[in-house]
């Protein structure tokens, strides 16, 4: 069933309108939300640098992983000003892919791959 995993997190990862930093920014960001502390030592520079214009409400990831339903008209409205429509939908699918692989790994007390 794994196997299914890789080619949905390619094309949520890899496709789409939103630019790969502010995707892997989000990815990083989620799992530090998670408190995932296998990170590679550029990756924690990354997030706590807060590495990439963050032109959206900077606690969306958060928002998203602990309560989906917090997210509110004023953060959607937020958004609308820097996203279009399309790029609204990708961004919480990189969160929740972020939340499933973060889960997943933990369930199994697998190390994420840092490359």
């Amino acid at each position: 069933m794994l196997k299914n995993l890789v080619p949905l997190y390619g094309t949520i990862m890899n496709e789409g309108t939103v630019e790969a930093k502010l995707k892997e920014f989000a990815y990083l960001k989620t799992s530090s939300v998670n408190g995932v502390r296998v990170l590679n030592p550029r990756a924690h520079r990354f997030v706590e640098a807060d590495g990439c214009d963050r032109r959206a409400d900077p606690g969306a990831d958060d928002r998203v992983t602990r309560s989906a339903a917090a997210i509110r008209d004023a953060a959607l409205e937020d958004l609308k000003k820097h996203f279009n429509e399309q790029q609204i939908v990708e961004l919480p699918l990189v969160i929740a892919i972020a939340n499933f692989t973060n889960r997943i790994n933990d369930a199994l007390r697998m190390e994420p791959d840092i490359g």
